[in-house]
């Protein structure tokens, strides 16, 4: 994690398709609230920008613009991208030209916080998640039905 005051330390790449900046929001990274959700502490940077600019590459957007993104094994297994068992994560719709950040979210244990339990994924989001083939049909049925393992 990068240090400093910058609550949002910005990666010095930008996204292949859109060209979009992307910060690393400290909140998401140990300094937030109990409730925050955070990152999996085995999760680069790097990893966390690639997890974003893949998202951008394939479009995995819902209809206000924001992105969603997941994290796969060699085999294709989905990995936990936060510390509640998070398998997707959401990045804000960045807006013209400004920095976005994202944070874990979908699907959550059921002792995750209470803020993120139960909800679920959207639709459209997962359905090009399919359509790309980074999910399998049991992984996208999983997942929007919000099961947990």
């Amino acid at each position: 994690m990068s240090s400093g005051d910058d609550p949002c330390p910005e990666h010095p790449a930008r996204t292949r398709r859109r060209s979009l900046r992307y910060c690393f929001y400290i909140a998401h990274h140990g300094r937030g609230a109990a409730d925050d959700s955070q990152w999996a502490v085995d999760l680069s940077e790097a990893e966390e920008f690639a997890i974003f600019d893949e998202a951008d590459r394939h479009d995995f957007s819902d209809p206000n613009g924001n992105l969603y993104g997941l994290r796969r094994d060699e085999e294709s297994n989905l990995l936990d991208l936060g510390t509640e068992g998070e398998q997707i994560a959401k990045f804000w719709d960045p807006g013209k030209n400004q920095p976005t950040h994202g944070f874990p979210l979908w699907p959550c244990s059921e002792t995750g916080p209470e803020n993120r339990k139960k909800q679920l994924a959207p639709k459209v989001a997962l359905k090009k998640m399919l359509d790309a083939r980074l999910l399998s049909r049991r992984q996208h049925d999983r997942l929007l039905k919000g099961k947990y393992g």
